[in-house]
């Protein structure tokens, strides 16, 4: 557990409601699995406790790359919903994990900077002609 511990504190993720599962090494990539869940908050709408009700389906979020592998976090965030007004809710992180987000455009020339690679002004130029 100590490990995972770890892989949050390298991956700079300060919110202590995201917990690591498990880490994934794939052949083309790694995958991190981690959940978000807190205590049940109260109802915006009515005020009332809210119940946990179940996880959404994962958001696959592109991370920077580590040890040379481009990396994703498979996030699983808590639902929650109010019996009394049936609202949804879903749990939200202060250090929103998806600021990480980045477009595939961007990470394509960041990684060709990186490198210093001619290829950079060669993938610019298609795309300024396009």
């Amino acid at each position: 557990m100590e490990q995972l511990h770890f892989i949050t504190k390298l991956l700079d993720i300060k919110d202590p409601n995201v917990q690591i599962l498990n880490i994934i090494n794939k052949d083309t990539h790694k995958e991190i699995i981690a959940k978000l869940d807190y205590d049940a908050p109260s109802c915006p709408e009515c005020g009332n406790q809210l119940k946990k009700y179940d996880f959404q389906k994962p958001s696959k979020i592109p991370y920077l790359e580590t040890t040379g592998i481009p990396t994703r976090i498979l996030l699983r965030k808590r639902r929650f919903k109010c019996y009394h007004c049936s609202k949804m809710m879903v749990a939200e992180t202060s250090d929103d994990v998806q600021s990480y987000f980045f477009s595939f455009y961007y990470i394509t020339v960041l990684n060709l900077a990186l490198l210093d690679s001619p290829l950079l002004s060669i993938y610019s130029e298609k795309r300024r002609k396009t």
